[in-house]
This record gives C-alpha cells, structure tokens and sequence, in this order.
C-alpha cells in the first residue's frame, strides 16, 4: 500500500486499522480461491483466520454495521456462498 499524504499526521490505531483491512483482503482472496478451487480443508484455515480478527483492536473499534456486514460475509461464506465476499473484495480491496 502506497501512502500519498506525506504530512506524516494520523489519527491514532490508522495503522492498525489499515493493517487490519489489508489482512481481511488478503485473507478474503485467500477463501475465494480456496472456494473455486474446491479446497475445504484453505477455505476452513481463511475463515478462521477472519473470524479472529472481530477480537483485534482496530476491528472492535469499527462501528457495528462494520461488525454486521463482515460477519454476514463470513457467515454466507461458512455456508459456502462465495458471492458476498466476492463482493466484499471488489468493493473494498486494492485490485492486483
């Protein structure tokens, strides 16, 4: 993630919280292959890596149609539904 405000000014726990979006992204991908690819065993192992994430810091500190919308994802996705992470990831994520 490239930075573009070089005033070197931020409110306190950005850091985290940006940390914390990179890794919901990158652990989302993750799913989403694991999902095309028929691999229940990576699809497991990803959710519960995001599911860890609701006792971090930077996501309690999110709002609650945060916490709703990320464990609706999660939630649709345990089911096996892939469309609302897809989702979640063009919407939310850096495109690579």
């Amino acid at each position: 993630m490239k930075f573009t405000d070089d005033s070197g000014s931020y409110e306190q726990g950005t850091a985290q919280a940006m940390a914390l979006d990179e890794a919901t992204c990158s652990w989302s991908r993750q799913w989403i292959k694991a999902n095309g690819e028929k691999d229940s065993k990576a699809e497991t192992e990803a959710l519960k890596v995001l599911e860890g994430f609701r006792t971090r810091k930077a996501y309690l500190g999110n709002d609650s149609s945060y916490h709703d919308l990320m464990e609706s994802v999660q939630s649709k996705a345990a089911l096996g539904d892939a469309g609302p992470m897809a989702q979640y990831v063009q919407q939310n994520c850096n495109q690579f």
